[in-house]
């Protein structure tokens, strides 16, 4: 009985050892996106790519909390939340570990909500617009050739407050990308077959004749009566909620995130490509290339703005960055989430106690 009881003394001490960590990495993460609450810019909400989940500080970076603990491994791919409520929050976990989780208490409780969403397909959610506190729309998929493979299968609607799931259009599509206008009308954006858009709730869809039926789409981002689209075919641009579509360039790039910054008295826009992080003004109609020691050589994953803070996270599992002079010049969150998958153990021979855990490394796209 003496082997057996060393050995369980021995997996004791190692299992109770183990779970005293200490960073001696650096901070960063893979960060999709952002939301920055409309009342107080100093609360920000930062979603991972990869498994890292959804984090928040309330005072302006200098400290983070993971608030979705209790589900491990969550992407949170797009972050949704009520223009009436800030309280009420739903995150989208494309990588169809979770779905979709909901909290009505800005964050500090999650549920998922995932009833109806039976394949995993079903779960690839990418974004999700609040019709109201009852009524959602949710797209699925990112794309259908990635690794892993994520088609996705359309759109789902529920009217119970994301209880209960079931489809509304465009099945077996990848759909990247939805939001709506102030009017309801909804736009989908999908990854090869140009871009639909409702206005009976998602009852019927129909393709918008200014963009190309072939277009491939990546973000959509609307703002009163301003619509931007992100696609390999350029950035669409529309001053009239969606009705007509004018394409400002960049075409034959992946710009992979957009989003609005500013609607007056100019139209002004970031977008990320594989140059680089740009950006447009309507006053000019041009695209200009950022230059800047935290831009440079970096491909932007995921960008956001409230028209004064912008906020970006890069494909080279860093720290989030900031900018608060119209994206001129960046700063780097030193403090930043540790938001990225453990990707390999090592046990030291010599002391078994000694564990050391690394993270995802990073993408080399785009420099």
């Amino acid at each position: 009985m003496k082997p057996m009881l060393t050995s369980f003394l021995t997996l004791l001490t190692f299992t109770v050892f183990s779970q005293n960590w200490e960073q001696i990495g650096p901070y960063g993460g893979y960060f999709k996106d952002f939301f920055i609450h409309p009342t107080d810019p100093s609360t920000v909400y930062a979603g991972s790519d990869d498994g890292g989940g959804l984090w928040k500080t309330t005072d302006g970076g200098t400290n983070w909390e993971l608030i979705t603990a209790d589900f491990p491994n969550m992407t949170s791919w797009k972050i949704v939340v009520s223009e009436t409520n800030p309280s009420l929050m739903f995150v989208c976990d494309v990588y169809s570990r979770y779905g979709v989780l909901k909290s009505t208490d800005g964050g500090t409780n999650w549920e998922e909500k995932n009833t109806g969403l039976t394949s995993a397909y079903d779960k690839m959610v990418s974004g999700l617009v609040i019709m109201n506190e009852d009524t959602l729309i949710a797209s699925t998929g990112e794309a259908e050739e990635s690794t892993p493979p994520r088609p996705g299968n359309g759109l789902f609607i529920s009217t119970d407050g994301g209880n209960n799931w079931e489809e509304t259009g465009l099945q077996g599509w990848t759909i990247p990308c939805i939001d709506k206008n102030v009017f309801n009308t909804i736009f989908a954006g999908t990854e090869s077959n140009g871009l639909w858009y409702s206005n009976d709730f998602g009852d019927s869809w129909l393709p918008h004749p200014d963009i190309p039926t072939s277009a491939k789409l990546h973000e959509i981002d609307v703002q009163d009566n301003v619509v931007a689209i992100a696609a390999v075919e350029g950035i669409f641009l529309s001053l009239d909620y969606g009705i007509s579509f004018i394409n400002t360039g960049l075409a034959g790039d992946i710009n992979f995130d957009m989003c609005i910054h500013k609607i007056s008295p100019d139209v002004e826009l970031f977008a990320s490509t594989f140059a680089g992080l740009q950006y447009y003004n309507t006053s000019t109609a041009t695209w200009t290339l950022l230059s800047d020691p935290e831009l440079d050589g970096q491909l932007i994953i995921g960008i956001e703005s409230n028209g004064n803070e912008i906020y970006a996270g890069r494909f080279s599992n860093s720290l989030i960055i900031k900018s608060t002079d119209n994206g001129m010049s960046w700063s780097a969150i030193e403090k930043s989430p540790i938001a990225t998958e453990i990707n390999d153990l090592y046990v030291d021979p010599e002391n078994e106690n000694h564990l050391l855990a690394s993270m995802m490394g990073s993408y080399n796209i785009g420099g």
